[in-house]
């Protein structure tokens, strides 16, 4: 399986991976942060963590002109993803008076090749939070047969392009907690494999719990909602 992303008009990748269809328990971590410094761009970082079957991605991005990006896979992924954004509090541009600053979405997706432009506004911070784990590294963290995802599963078995939620849902306090949690562990070697997948495991929980819960119930634990 292949990943790769960049914005439009860019010579430069975000990234750009081989991902083993494999899991392998094994497998050191790889890891890489990417710091592009090219118009439109006022702010892009990546830092990429990577093992047998596991990708892992998470970006700050702010541009000073709308822009797109172009993302493609080449194969079979299935990818948690969490987006949080904020209006930049000084730039002339800025929201709406009546809509929202800031706001935060995940999704639990199942994707076959595909390719896709997104557009990114100007002024916006984002923050990406990415997994990409191929069939095998997600059906070792959650049982083929388990109860928790037998509708996605069998679309995942059709080969069919399929999103866990209809609709993507807002990021709890948990949710961000764990996430932080990956991106700041300061352990190396196995510990820090061990550790990460552990960390993923428990993201997937917890958006498996909220996804089942259901949208409605979950606004005690939202950091920020979508406009």
């Amino acid at each position: 399986m292949k990943i790769k992303s960049k914005i439009e008009g860019s010579d430069e990748w975000l990234f750009i991976e081989e991902i083993s269809e494999r899991y392998t328990a094994n497998t050191p971590l790889s890891e890489k942060s990417v710091n592009i410094k090219s118009l439109p761009a006022q702010k892009l970082v990546n830092y990429q963590l990577s093992a047998g079957g596991l990708f892992l991605v998470h970006s700050t991005m702010q541009f000073s002109a709308n822009v797109k990006v172009l993302s493609e896979v080449e194969g079979e992924a299935i990818t948690s993803q969490f987006i949080f954004y904020g209006i930049n509090p000084n730039a002339e541009k800025s929201a709406d008076k009546g809509g929202r600053r800031q706001g935060s979405r995940h999704n639990i997706r199942y994707i076959p090749s595909i390719k896709g432009k997104y557009p990114m506004g100007a002024d916006v911070e984002y923050k990406y939070f990415l997994l990409v784990l191929s069939k095998e590294y997600y059906f070792h963290l959650i049982d083929q047969h388990s109860l928790l995802h037998t509708e996605f599963v069998k679309e995942i078995l059709k080969g069919k392009y399929t999103s866990f939620a209809a609709k993507d849902l807002p990021v709890t306090t948990e949710m961000k907690r764990v996430i932080n949690d990956i991106c700041e562990c300061k352990r190396s070697g196995e510990l820090k494999r061990m550790h990460t997948e552990s960390r993923i495991l428990e993201l997937l929980m917890l958006q498996l719990e909220q996804m089942q819960a259901g949208a409605e119930e979950v606004d005690k634990y939202v950091i920020s909602r979508m406009t």
